[in-house]
């Protein structure tokens, strides 16, 4: 306990955004339709991605659960791995794209906005994972670039 009082508010937001990610996760492996959750979590990633489609009724309460973990897990890790001060706004970001991804955000379809992000951080020769809260921001778009893809 003594750890975390002594944190900086980077370090603590980062952890509690790893302990978001491993509840979903968790979550996802104790519900009772846990044996469908990787059928359902393709059903995810394969079906329409509309906003309007609701992820608890295509594939499951575990599906949506993992797919929510795995975001998070992902979102988690950009900010560790790009050595991002967290703060406030990075907490915003991450808790709008968690809420979206239980309809419209997957594991797949955010990185085609990521991958934007880092084009457009080297156009402007900027390091190419400098905006990760800008990244996490534009996944709302996801779902757009999906259906425009299909």
């Amino acid at each position: 306990m003594n750890k975390t009082k002594n944190m900086n508010e980077s370090s603590f937001l980062k952890l509690f955004f790893a302990v978001v990610s491993a509840c979903f996760i968790v979550a996802a492996f104790i519900m009772p339709d846990r044996a469908t959750a990787f059928s359902g979590l393709v059903k995810i990633l394969t079906g329409t991605c509309k906003v309007s489609t609701n992820y608890f009724a295509l594939g499951g309460v575990s599906a949506t659960f993992l797919n929510m973990g795995l975001v998070c897990l992902a979102m988690t890790l950009l900010f560790h791995f790009t050595k991002t001060t967290v703060n406030n706004v990075s907490t915003l970001a991450f808790l709008l794209t968690l809420g979206f991804c239980s309809w419209g955000i997957h594991i797949v379809n955010m990185w085609f906005v990521v991958l934007g992000v880092v084009v457009g951080n080297l156009i402007k020769k900027e390091k190419p994972m400098a905006n990760v809260n800008a990244m996490l921001f534009s996944t709302g778009l996801a779902p757009l670039i999906t259906d425009l893809m299909v």
